[in-house]
């Protein structure tokens, strides 16, 4: 029995989408079950993998410091400013959600260094511990926590005026040298009253040679 030829391509156009919609049933299948172990994997992660974090806190304890930047905003950095809190009206500051590890602490007061601090944010005893110290060499010298910072230096951004001192003009040779020719002329005609009269002309000779009593002194001097 032959059946007719549009019948046949008929059975062949069913035959083509029963294959093609059970292989998409055996592909969605396979991504449920990806999907399921998946989740069963993260399921099945241990507690200790999860990211853990801490605060951490402290206080600037100098009252004249805190009087000196009440109007003024006190930053307390952590990383480079990767994290940061503002300082309270009291002086106390809280940084939130500080990670497991260790991080450098610093202070942005102006005209004011603060000695940065290391802090080390580590797990012990099923619970986050924070250790502290000064960051200037690899063991630090310990910090007490909750942190107690006090500015080290404070900056000068302008030098300041130097007072008057009349020992300076001293200190110049020309001016020297017009007080020694001020004190000849006073002294020097007492002196001539005083001198025989052939002293006195050997000396008005001296003088005229030189040029006049400075510049008298003037060659003596660089003779000396």
């Amino acid at each position: 029995m032959r059946l007719p030829a549009r019948s046949l391509l008929l059975c062949l156009s069913l035959l083509a989408l029963l294959s093609h919609v059970s292989s998409m049933d055996y592909d969605d299948d396979e991504d449920d079950e990806q999907i399921s172990k998946s989740s069963v994997k993260n399921a099945e992660a241990p507690m200790g993998e999860m990211q853990r974090s801490i605060s951490i806190e402290g206080s600037f304890s100098d009252e004249q410091f805190r009087a000196l930047h009440k109007n003024n905003i006190l930053r307390v950095m952590l990383d480079g400013g990767k994290q940061q809190a503002i300082a309270r009206a009291d002086g106390s500051f809280t940084i939130y959600d500080v990670s497991e590890g260790v991080h450098s602490l610093d202070v942005d007061a102006p005209g004011w260094i603060f000695e940065q601090i290391k802090i080390d944010v580590h797990y012990k005893r099923n619970e986050l511990k924070v250790r502290a110290s000064f960051n200037g060499d690899n063991v630090g010298k310990p910090v007490k926590y909750p942190l107690t910072l006090q500015p080290s230096i404070r900056v000068k951004y302008f030098e300041e005026r130097e007072k008057f001192d009349p020992t300076v003009y001293l200190k110049n040779p020309m001016v020297v040298m017009g007080i020694i020719a001020a004190l000849m002329a006073f002294v020097m005609p007492k002196m001539v009253e005083n001198m025989d009269p052939e002293e006195v002309k050997k000396l008005r000779e001296e003088m005229k040679k030189t040029g006049g009593t400075a510049n008298a002194l003037k060659s003596a001097m660089q003779g000396s």
